[in-house]
């Protein structure tokens, strides 16, 4: 097993123009509602960027889950390696620099970004009491424990062959990262592209005007509050009242990384249905 894995990220490395010599390239409160150890992989290719190869050494040290068949299990863990070994840093936000080829962020845990990552539909409820509801958006995401990471692969694996038309895809529906309405191995693509991109929660904030101070208001966690359903993961959360016109959101992990913010919402605003598309970026509805 061993070899093989290994055979998998040379072939993959030397297909990209990689050898061992090449150099390195830079690499407050809110209330809700609602079988054994694989060995290590041998020391990689040095134009492998440190952070990646950390990566590639967790999925192959990940024992095989007791729910999936090992065969399945395999082949998954396989095409995570060929992903990250081929993959660049994910999206940066608005207006930072772009990275050069090949490189990776700082750390291993980062706060995602990008459209696909972006909550879209946020909505203030006139109610009593106000409530803020959003779509969970981290893509890789499967088992929706806020991190995406070999675990991942698990879901994948339990439903693997499984299409819309099966009576079990509402709790497959998390695993179908590219949205085609089955779950198959380039449903692991979106993990190896977001490979370490954590949400620990939100933060909500408030203004007067959208182009005023923003206040903060609360947060909101992933483990504590959200509703994990496999077709619309989401968040609904209760405000203490509606002090502010105006109320935004961005996903934090604790690092220095900062996702991007969500749209603007305001109560009476109404609410815009989004379906999810074939790149897994929800749209509006027409």
């Amino acid at each position: 097993m061993h070899q093989r894995i290994l055979l998998v990220i040379i072939a993959v490395l030397l297909a990209n123009g990689c050898s061992p010599g090449g150099s390195n390239q830079p690499a407050g409160e809110l209330t809700a509602d609602g079988p054994g150890l694989i060995p290590p992989v041998a020391p990689l290719a040095a134009s492998v960027p440190e952070t990646i190869a950390e990566q590639i050494r967790s999925v192959s040290e990940a024992p095989v889950p007791a729910e999936v068949d090992p065969v399945i299990f395999e082949e998954l863990r396989s095409q995570l390696i060929r992903v990250l070994a081929t993959k660049s840093v994910a999206i940066p936000p608005p207006g930072a620099v772009p990275p050069p080829p090949l490189s990776t962020p700082r750390t291993a845990s980062f706060t995602p970004y990008g459209v696909a990552n972006a909550v879209q539909d946020l909505v203030v409820t006139d109610a009593d009491p106000p409530r803020l509801s959003w779509t969970y958006r981290n893509k890789g995401d499967y088992d929706l424990n806020g991190m995406v990471n070999v675990s991942d692969l698990t879901p994948v694996g339990i439903y693997y062959g499984m299409s819309s038309s099966d009576p079990m895809w509402l709790k497959a529906a998390a695993a179908d990262g590219d949205g085609n309405g089955m779950i198959t191995v380039s449903d692991i693509t979106p993990i190896g592209q977001g490979f370490g991109a954590t949400i620990t929660g939100y933060q909500v904030w408030g203004a007067e005007e959208q182009d005023g101070e923003w206040s903060y208001i609360g947060g909101t966690t992933v483990e504590v509050n959200l509703s994990k359903n496999p077709i619309r993961p989401r968040f609904v959360v209760n405000l203490p009242s509606l002090d502010y016109n105006y109320y935004s959101l961005w996903p934090y992990d604790g690092s220095d990384d900062e996702g991007w913010w969500s749209n603007i919402a305001y109560p009476g605003q109404p609410e815009q249905r989004y379906a999810i598309n074939q790149e897994n970026i929800w749209q509006p509805e027409s």
